[in-house]
């Protein structure tokens, strides 16, 4: 595959950096992603456009909330 697929929310850095393909650590970051949708209801990352959800991602910008459920 030279394209990437999938949810672009759950995406990891090193995908979007095109850095040591596929690996672990992938899998990693979007089950944390999916932990964090689990207790908070929505997915850390969110934005109008893919350029500015990859920069949230790339930088690791996210609010967590007080409450959880």
């Amino acid at each position: 595959m030279r394209e990437q697929c999938g949810t672009p929310a759950y995406i990891a850095p090193e995908i979007l950096k095109n850095k040591n393909g596929y690996s672990f650590n992938v899998d990693l970051w979007s089950a944390g992603v999916v932990l964090f949708a689990m207790l908070y209801g929505t997915v850390p990352f969110k934005a109008a456009s893919m350029d500015e959800l990859h920069g949230l991602i790339l930088r690791g910008i996210y609010t967590l909330k007080d409450d959880i459920s």
